[in-house]
């Protein structure tokens, strides 16, 4: 009995076009994903490079750090909430 004679003939698939189709689907996936983010980038890099950006950053931490002191910030947690996280 032969080896051939007991398997079906069947097709094998040519493995080296199925990469090759699928590196061409991903380097177009990736263009279509890296240009946006490339260019968002290429923008928030312009706007910290302005003399403007650093004051305007400490001014917006400052800020933050107050309402987060001052308490507006805060989450309140009330005694049923304690009770449910077993406290």
């Amino acid at each position: 009995m032969q080896i051939e004679s007991v398997f079906r003939v069947t097709q094998v698939p040519d493995v080296k076009a199925l990469v090759l189709v699928a590196h061409e689907r991903a380097k177009a996936f990736g263009a279509r994903v890296v240009r946006p983010v490339r260019a968002l980038g290429t923008r928030l890099s312009a706007v910290i490079r302005q003399p403007w950006f650093f004051p305007a950053q400490v001014a917006v931490v400052f800020g933050l750090l107050w309402l987060h002191q001052h308490g507006y910030l805060q989450v309140p947690v009330t005694v049923c909430d304690w009770v449910r996280l077993g406290k």
